[in-house]
């Protein structure tokens, strides 16, 4: 049994990484492995099965990867009425010039639900967190001009969207997955800063 240890998944790049540089190198032809977790977004987990799996395959391995987490946080586009991170409803006006850029339109959730974890305190304060983090975002993007693209208004992501948008973040760091407004550094003072920004 092989353990691989972590705060959270959240886009599942980093485990997948890993993961498949171990199988393509030092991983015994079978091979149990558990991922451990605080928290682990549901995108994330799926993206990095398939091509952990894949990579398995590849290397006619057999690897068994197991998920184990205190948490599971919804992300996917198809329960995103009742995800469990930011996914505004509508654009604001201070937002719309950068999303117009992203050469795509603009995924909205839409209803008034808290999500399956509850971490917003009412549907109205969900929907004001996701558009004042968005219009923060925006500025912070236009404020510090070394981030690349794919620093989102709410967070990291390559998809052509918003933002990956998580909530979760932990004493040892704050994911880049994070909304802007808490871990962008210089000249923006971040709520969390990142600790390899």
């Amino acid at each position: 049994m092989f353990v691989y240890l972590d705060d959270a998944v959240y886009s599942g790049g980093r485990v997948k990484s890993d993961l498949i540089r171990w199988i393509q190198t030092d991983a015994p032809a079978s091979a149990n492995v558990a991922v451990i977790v605080m928290a682990l977004h549901a995108l994330g987990e799926w993206f990095a099965k398939g091509d952990i799996t894949k990579a398995a395959n590849a290397a006619s391995k057999a690897i068994n990867v197991t998920w184990w987490r205190s948490m599971m946080i919804e992300d996917r586009k198809a329960y995103m009425s009742n995800s469990d991170v930011l996914r505004p409803t509508t654009i604001p006006a201070e937002a719309a010039a950068y999303v117009a850029t992203l050469g795509a339109e603009p995924i909205l959730r839409a209803g008034t639900s808290v999500g399956s974890k509850q971490f917003f305190s009412s549907g109205v304060a969900r929907n004001l967190i996701e558009q004042e983090f968005l219009k923060a975002g925006v500025r912070v993007r236009q404020m510090c001009g070394l981030l690349p693209p794919q620093m989102r208004p709410l967070g990291c992501t390559l998809m052509k969207t918003t933002g990956f948008g998580s909530m979760f973040v932990t004493y040892r760091n704050c994911a880049n997955n994070a909304p802007l407004v808490l871990w962008a550094g210089n000249p923006w003072y971040p709520l969390f800063p990142r600790k390899t920004n």
